[in-house]
């Protein structure tokens, strides 16, 4: 009944216009259980596609390993003592950020693949940029595989100065070093407008399902169906605290998701959903499980109810990014549909 919908081409229609504008290797972003669109039925699809998945931690790349996925992994967050081995046998590639990881990793005398973060000025991991010809000195003379060299832009889309001083200071911590064999990356989807940062690879995160730029396809839908309908008289309030007081006589349909769903509380009354191609206000305050719309007798039991279909529109009437959107749904309580 409730349903998050994958569509197929308008995922493939995103990456291939990322392959149109940049001959860099390609990471696919997948953490986060692919931005919300579920990281393996993501990751199967893409896979023919791109030349990396980038995932949050070791549980999230083992996943993909357990599900067919043979692409290169790597582990862009932090990862634990206990994971190191796990990395070894899934053939999965670590993000070093500090010194105590990199003693961990050499310490286990396993052959592990590694990125080494450089923190430019974000602020939230990554080595200082003169510790950088040290690291990658420890990382050759030890057990370690340096694969790459990578650090993350923090301003992309919105700060142009602080941008290029983040490029300058990956570029110097670069200089320092021979990059022979390394890939280099930098780039996320904000960033690939500017061609000095695509380097060896980009990581494509919101852009692969459709968001931050106007040439790209939104791959997610959130369905339901109506499950009851209520002819209700002017006056009439529907809802906990009365959050809806009818202003004429009309209908109210009810859809089974609620805020333990990720349909947020503040949708209402502020974002309409769509059934049989019309636009449908959502009335009252949204409950556990269900919520309720304002109708008109052309909606009937059953049918069914587009409640997501762009979280741009969303993520503007709640004050925040589509980020937070596409993550918010509980995929337990969804059955997925790859169309």
């Amino acid at each position: 009944m409730n349903i998050i919908e994958i569509n197929r081409e308008n995922l493939i229609h995103n990456v291939n216009y990322f392959k149109g504008i940049t001959k860099a290797k390609i990471c696919a972003m997948v953490k986060a259980n692919g931005y919300g669109h579920n990281a393996v039925a993501v990751a199967q699809i893409l896979s023919n596609y791109v030349d990396y998945f980038g995932v949050n931690n070791i549980d999230e790349a083992i996943e993909l390993r357990q599900n067919g996925i043979k692409n290169n992994i790597l582990v862009v967050g932090v990862f634990e003592k206990e994971d190191i081995a796990n990395a070894y046998d899934y053939d999965i590639e670590l993000t070093v950020d500090n010194a105590f990881r990199l003693d961990e990793i050499i310490e286990s005398n396993l052959a592990i693949k590694v990125h080494i973060a450089v923190n430019t000025g974000m602020n939230r991991l990554g080595f200082c940029v003169n510790d950088i010809s040290d690291v990658v000195f420890r990382c050759k003379n030890s057990n370690v595989i340096l694969v790459g060299i990578f650090t993350h832009f923090a301003t992309a889309d919105m700060d142009k100065e602080y941008f290029d001083y983040q490029i300058k200071s990956f570029n110097q911590a670069l200089s320092l070093l021979d990059t022979k064999g390394i890939i280099i990356h930098a780039s996320n989807t904000s960033g690939l407008s500017d061609k000095r940062v695509h380097y060896d690879m980009v990581r494509i995160g919101i852009g692969l399902y459709g968001y931050g730029n106007k040439n790209l396809l939104p791959v997610m839908k959130v369905k339901s169906k109506v499950v009851a309908i209520h002819k209700i008289s002017k006056g009439e309030r529907v809802g906990y605290s009365n959050g809806y007081i009818a202003d004429e006589d009309c209908y109210i349909a009810v859809v089974p998701l609620g805020y333990a769903d990720g349909i947020n509380r503040h949708i209402a009354r502020r974002v309409y959903v769509r059934i049989n191609g019309k636009l449908y206000l959502v009335a009252s305050n949204i409950c556990m499980d269900m919520f309720m719309v304002k109708v008109d007798k052309d909606v009937k039991l059953f049918d069914e109810v587009v409640v997501m279909d762009n979280a741009d529109i969303w993520a503007k009437e709640l004050d925040t990014i589509p980020y937070e959107v596409l993550t918010g749904f509980e995929h337990r309580r969804f059955n997925l549909i790859v169309k």
